[in-house]
């Protein structure tokens, strides 16, 4: 929604992360940074997919 609404904003300020690793990857043909950005973005969503898991079981309470 960002792309079309705002086209990348000023200075692609407002480009999403994900739309940032395609581009690195299949429009200018950097195939292996895109990898490893896409990589990075992975480990950094597992690490906060975690810690929301992990604070939603201690705040559980049993019936």
């Amino acid at each position: 929604m960002n792309l079309s609404l705002t086209d990348g904003g000023p200075y692609g300020t407002t480009q999403m992360a994900a739309m940032t690793i395609f581009n690195k990857a299949f429009v200018s043909h950097q195939y292996g940074l895109g990898q490893a950005q896409a990589i990075v973005f992975f480990i950094i969503m597992l690490i906060v997919a975690v810690i929301q898991v992990l604070a939603g079981k201690s705040k559980e309470v049993e019936a």
